[in-house]
């Protein structure tokens, strides 16, 4: 979480007077956990098939917050309204090529959820 954490830390020696030390942090970064780790990169190996590739993992909120997220693929509208016919003159539909599900998450601290990461070609 990127909030300022304060607090004060009491200290107390024989023989003296009790201390008092204010301590404080800022944190930064993802409290969003990927297992196995996808960070740099997703190595998806060679494939070979009409089949979509997959790659499956776990993402858990390891923060004190609520998280929302949602799938994003650059250059491409976040939400679409599909038509009957929308393939261009390529024949390509004009979606992306690959996909993440679920695409949009809701993660409580502590929760984890199965995702998988979708490539159609």
């Amino acid at each position: 979480d990127c909030i300022r954490f304060k607090d004060k830390l009491h200290i107390q020696y024989p023989h003296s007077q009790p201390r008092t030390i204010v301590v404080q942090a800022y944190g930064h970064g993802t409290t969003i956990v990927a297992t196995p780790p996808i960070t740099p990169a997703v190595h998806l190996g060679p494939h070979f098939s009409d089949s979509p590739c997959q790659h499956h993992f776990q993402l858990t909120n390891k923060g004190r917050r609520h998280q929302q997220l949602f799938w994003h693929t650059e250059g491409f509208p976040m939400y679409r309204i599909r038509r009957a016919n929308n393939n261009n003159q390529n024949g390509t539909t004009g979606e992306p090529i690959f996909h993440l599900k679920p695409h949009r998450m809701e993660l409580n601290p502590g929760q984890t959820i199965d995702v998988m990461l979708e490539g159609l070609t």
